[in-house]
């Protein structure tokens, strides 16, 4: 995951803008990588719902049900599930059972995408057309769920080597903001399936509207290049990126490295998109400016732990912690900016085990109820997640880092992977890691 971007629309409005859409906790990091397109889609259908994020709590293959308002939903079993045919119809058939258009057709997407890599090809154009006809199945005036979910289909058709229908679907979005979406979408899927020169061509040739669009375009492409072990272009394409967007990318670069094998470049670039931290600059909007470095010291700090290195997190998060202390009153007047910082700060603090100063930023929180929620989460020691934002447009680059399930199927666990899954009982999230468990299944 990455951080959010704070600024102001060309209009002079705020703008919060996730610089990706995963619907898990926003201090997290991850990174887009060529097999993940369908999950990057997925995480960004979440991030589109307004309902929030959904996330699998646990339980019993026994009990494998879960409720979505007054209505409990069957889940398909899964310890039958030996071949990937099998895998992926589990997928759809749970893929069913999701209630909300935008989830439901990130999942679709990244069926699509897992079949795909699988060497599925017929499969994958098969949940196209399912995720076609469910895009045309919208009702017309449901504006803003379409806005979200054709670009998906545009995305999927250019990850799945049909660049022609991507750029029909894009031409046809009237929406100048979901245009700019799925051109963003159509790059990442054309980088996932190893087109970066037409990926970068692409981008030469889109509008993007929204910032964040191009951004993701950007890192889309860095990502993969760096996993394909071209390290020297990922870092030039990184350069070209908005500065308050870099350190993200750098990150994702970074860890794309690291799944490359390269340890000592990953290490380096990990270092520089701290660096880039120190360069991001609003000066004529000094609260955005901090909120935008605290945020990315948290992407930085999460990224160090997770790679082994507390020390050098927790030292990150007291310079983030140092930072947060700068961020004023938002363009109403109030602390609301302040508060969703200093609470994701709080909950990656908790996650290194400084709570000392944990309880000093959370002390700092201006809102008195949500003060005293942080204060009680660092007493018990558990991360409360902060309240979410509602992006103005996500963008397709990121994506969860990958599920400890899918590393148990990647390396020939399948039991385990299986065991994993049976724990997941919201529907979009089980359908995503059966899809991703069913690429490494035998054929």
């Amino acid at each position: 995951m990455g951080f959010i971007k704070f600024g102001r629309t060309a209009s002079g409005t705020e703008n919060r803008m996730l610089a990706n859409g995963n619907g898990r906790s926003r201090y997290g990091r991850g990174a887009f990588s060529a097999l993940a397109l369908g999950a990057a889609m997925t995480a960004l259908a979440l991030a589109g719902c307004s309902n929030g994020a959904s996330v699998g709590s646990l339980g019993t293959a026994a009990a494998a049900s879960t409720t979505v308002g007054l209505v409990a939903l069957k889940l398909p079993p899964v310890a039958d599930l030996n071949r990937a045919p099998e895998f992926f119809a589990a997928a759809e058939k749970t893929a069913e059972l999701v209630s909300r258009p935008a989830e439901k057709a990130a999942v679709l997407a990244t069926i699509a995408q897992q079949r795909r890599l699988s060497g599925d090809g017929a499969g994958a154009q098969e949940t196209l057309i399912q995720l076609v006809r469910f895009a045309e199945s919208l009702p017309a005036s449901d504006i803003a769920t379409r806005q979200v979910v054709w670009p998906m289909v545009a995305g999927t058709q250019a990850a799945l080597g049909d660049l022609a229908a991507a750029r029909r679907t894009a031409a046809s979005i009237k929406d100048e903001h979901g245009q700019s979406d799925a051109w963003s979408r159509i790059v990442a899927g054309q980088a996932a399936a190893g087109d970066l020169n037409g990926a970068i061509q692409t981008v030469g040739k889109s509008r993007f509207t929204v910032a964040g669009h191009h951004y993701g375009a950007l890192a889309a492409i860095a990502t993969v290049a760096a996993e394909n072990g071209d390290r020297r272009g990922a870092e030039m394409i990184s350069r070209n990126v908005e500065i308050h967007w870099r350190p993200k990318v750098l990150l994702d670069v970074a860890e794309a490295l690291r799944r490359n094998g390269n340890l000592p470049a990953a290490k380096q670039m990990l270092g520089n998109a701290r660096s880039a931290v120190d360069n991001i600059r609003d000066p004529k909007n000094p609260s955005y400016e901090n909120a935008n470095k605290t945020d990315a010291l948290i992407a930085v700090a999460q990224t160090q732990a997770a790679w082994g290195d507390s020390a050098a997190a927790r030292r990150t998060l007291a310079d983030a912690y140092r930072i947060a202390g700068k961020i004023g009153v938002d363009s109403n007047g109030r602390w609301n900016l302040r508060n969703e910082v200093v609470g994701r700060l709080v909950s990656a603090l908790l996650v290194v085990g400084d709570t000392r100063t944990a309880q000093a930023a959370a002390s700092t929180i201006k809102d008195s109820v949500l003060r005293e929620g942080y204060l009680k989460t660092v007493k018990t020691g558990n991360p409360l997640r902060s309240p979410r934002l509602t992006p103005d447009m996500e963008n397709a680059a990121a994506a969860p880092k990958e599920s400890p399930v899918v590393a148990e199927a990647r390396q020939g666990n399948l039991a385990g992977a299986k065991q994993g899954i049976e724990q997941v009982l919201q529907p979009g999230e089980r359908a995503i890691l059966l899809a991703q468990v069913g690429r490494f299944a035998a054929k």
